[in-house]
């Protein structure tokens, strides 16, 4: 069985975005990659290692976790013999950082540059032209007038910079306030080329499929449900297994409905996705309301690259009991002691036979310094 190491690089979209073999990410994001770093624990495949600080908290966090949930299987936080890399996300600057490192197989640059374009946000359209979407496409603007002209015709539009994450480089537009937005949208157009147009949506709920791309093809991981704040950035995600989360997804989809879809968008990827890539990739869905009726965006966004979904999906399935609910968070806090407090208040984890019961519990270990942490806790 091949070893794998995983490395938490949340910072990839940025770095896609710079394009560049060296890469140097804005100071909080950094520390996100600092602080979240052991976040990988929870998904690696068994015998895998994380590249992560090999100091005595995280080797403590490692194998208590392990031991609560055997089911974790062997995890280790030396990257030595490893026979291939699963990043959170690639691009040149990982595979750089990774190559220093000695790890072998890696991609070579000519393949990262055509998985960085596959990665523009573009990509949308493609996905959904292939499944047959009758809505109103998104579109790619090159210029201000096209942003214009695109607001003209269909109203109140989400603006998107080709590669952001977080939901930064995402912002709503109307005709009436257009010009407050000008100097912003050229400043995208001119880093990155183009924006995205997509016309708002009167949104109910979000939700994505995950997938992997493996050897023997795209294979379906799960379901994920979560939540984003009012700027287009990720807050929380409900933790279920499958089974529960597909039941609460069935309140407002049919499930001939839903089904056919991961059908249809798993074959859809496999026309798009290189062969060579390892890994996890996402599709971010949602529910709106057009006159009334229910509908769904069948892919707001393709993201090519391990997710927060996937995170909540496989915590759901492996860590959470049977018919549990749960809430997954990245806090942050201003200072180290504001963390320690708010991991004091937090009820215990309580864990039978491998499985979260009851409590919080807490996904990676605080450090000194530490401003963000990741709790998982039973409603």
């Amino acid at each position: 069985m091949m070893r794998s190491a995983y490395i938490f690089n949340p910072d990839n979209d940025l770095a896609l975005a710079n394009g560049a073999d060296n890469y140097t990410a804005p100071k909080m994001a950094r520390k996100i990659r600092d602080d979240l770093q052991l976040i990988p624990l929870w998904f690696a495949d068994t015998g895998s290692t994380i590249i992560a600080d090999c100091d005595t908290v995280n080797e403590a966090f490692v194998a208590d976790t392990v031991k609560m949930f055997p089911q974790l299987g062997a995890v280790d936080l030396s990257h030595r013999d490893a026979d291939c890399a699963m990043p959170w996300g690639w691009s040149r600057a990982i595979r750089s950082e990774l190559k220093r490192l000695n790890i072998a197989n890696l991609p070579d640059k000519l393949q990262l540059d055509a998985f960085r374009q596959l990665s523009h946000r573009r990509t949308s359209v493609d996905i959904l032209s292939e499944i047959d979407y009758r809505g109103i496409m998104p579109s790619e603007c090159f210029s201000l007038s096209d942003v214009q002209r695109y607001v003209s015709l269909h109203g109140e539009t989400v603006v998107k910079a080709p590669w952001s994450c977080s939901g930064r480089g995402v912002f709503l537009i109307n005709q009436t306030d257009f010009d407050r937005s000008r100097d912003l949208i050229a400043g995208i157009i001119s880093k990155q080329g183009s924006v995205m147009c997509e016309k708002f949506l009167n949104k109910q709920s979000d939700f994505a499929l995950e997938f992997r791309s493996e050897e023997t093809g795209i294979s379906f991981q799960g379901y994920s449900i979560f939540s984003n704040g009012n700027r287009f950035s990720y807050e929380k995600a409900i933790v279920a297994d499958s089974f529960t989360l597909k039941k609460i997804l069935l309140k407002e989809i049919d499930e001939q409905v839903l089904d056919n879809l991961c059908v249809r968008l798993q074959t859809a990827l496999a026309r798009f996705v290189p062969e060579w890539y390892r890994g996890y990739l996402g599709i971010d869905m949602m529910t709106f309301t057009d006159n009334g009726s229910l509908q769904v965006m069948p892919c707001v966004e393709l993201n090519l690259r391990t997710t927060m979904g996937l995170l909540s999906s496989k915590l759901g399935d492996r860590i959470l009991a049977p018919g549990r609910i749960g809430e997954m968070t990245i806090t942050c806090r201003q200072t180290y002691d504001a963390v320690i407090s708010y991991v004091k208040s937090l009820a215990p984890a309580q864990v039978e036979n491998g499985k979260l019961v009851g409590g919080s519990l807490l996904l990676v270990p605080p450090k000194p310094g530490s401003i963000y942490t990741a709790v998982l806790t039973v409603v």
